[in-house]
């Protein structure tokens, strides 16, 4: 007899786990969400979308783009408008220093400077910029406008 509770438990135990973990995505992949996920804060995001622009990286900087300014802007008119001020400017070096993040619910201001460093122009200090961020899908991006780039250009 404890050998058939036994196995009445363990064949509920496999329909209790089944039921929990069994359901896929409508693309068919599984829709088990790991508990531990990794969330960049958006000084995180902004860091890295900066960090990116000093090396040009208009692919990992559109990645880091909220979903709303992606659907505004498409990467080959995102890249364009970057390398059209980055000519006109020619920086050899691009820095930025955080002042304040503000955060507010779903969205976020972070006060910064940014300069231009260029063998043509000498230093171009931006100072007092915003970038601002939201959350949609459970991520931070960057809300950007081409406002964004470099004040008045």
């Amino acid at each position: 007899m404890p050998r058939r509770k036994l196995t009445v438990f363990s064949m509920l135990l496999l329909v209790l786990l089944a039921a929990c973990g069994g359901a896929s995505s409508p693309s068919g992949g599984s829709s088990i969400v790991p508990i531990l996920q990794g969330s960049a804060s958006p000084e995180d995001v902004a860091k890295k979308f900066l960090d990116n622009w000093k090396v040009a990286n208009y692919q990992a900087m559109y990645s880091d783009l909220s979903v709303p300014s992606q659907q505004e802007y498409t990467f080959p008119v995102f890249q364009k408008i970057y390398q059209d001020a980055m000519e006109k400017i020619a920086p050899d070096q691009i820095t930025y220093t955080f002042h304040k993040v503000t955060l507010q619910g779903a969205s976020a201001a972070i006060n910064y400077d940014v300069a231009f460093t260029s063998s043509v122009f000498g230093t171009i200090a931006d100072n007092g910029r915003t970038l601002r961020l939201i959350k949609t899908q459970d991520r931070w991006g960057v809300a950007w406008s081409s406002m964004d780039i470099v004040n008045g250009l």
